[in-house]
């Protein structure tokens, strides 16, 4: 999916929420999402509908989520997501790491069997908290 496709999804959902979540928003952003999106675009966003129920790209659904934590959460909800982030970080690194220990237990083929010696090594990516910080910092920078 291309930027203006994700930013005609994020313009939907800030759209449909209103001027009150608008507002709230850094003016240089907002123009920004605007600017950039596909006008041509129609994206269909139902405000009685949870953001995870939606047919939202992931990544203007990790967008819309960085939005509420940076601009429209109060304090104490802003510390309990950002403790939800971390911790989903920490299982999925966990799970990244149980992965690689079971797959370096495999064994490996003997030299006798005459078989290219194949390793897979699984990477963390970066978290979506991460990415969703490094495209908002790529915007503000614009």
């Amino acid at each position: 999916m291309n930027d203006a496709q994700i930013y005609a999804e994020v313009y939907a959902v800030l759209d449909s929420l209103g001027e009150e979540y608008i507002n709230k928003l850094p003016r240089k952003l907002y123009e920004f999402i605007d600017e950039i999106r596909d006008k041509k675009s129609i994206v269909e966003y139902d405000i009685n509908k949870d953001i995870s129920e939606q047919d939202l790209s992931e990544e203007a659904s990790n967008i819309i989520a960085y939005l509420n934590l940076q601009y429209w959460c109060k304090e104490e909800e802003k510390n309990e997501l950002l403790k939800k982030y971390l911790q989903n970080d920490k299982d999925i690194k966990e799970k990244i790491e149980k992965i690689n220990e079971d797959l370096s237990k495999i064994k490996e083929p003997s030299e006798k069997e005459n078989v290219k010696e194949n390793k897979i090594i699984i990477k963390p990516k970066k978290s979506i908290l991460q990415k969703i910080i490094e495209k908002i910092r790529h915007w503000m920078a614009h």
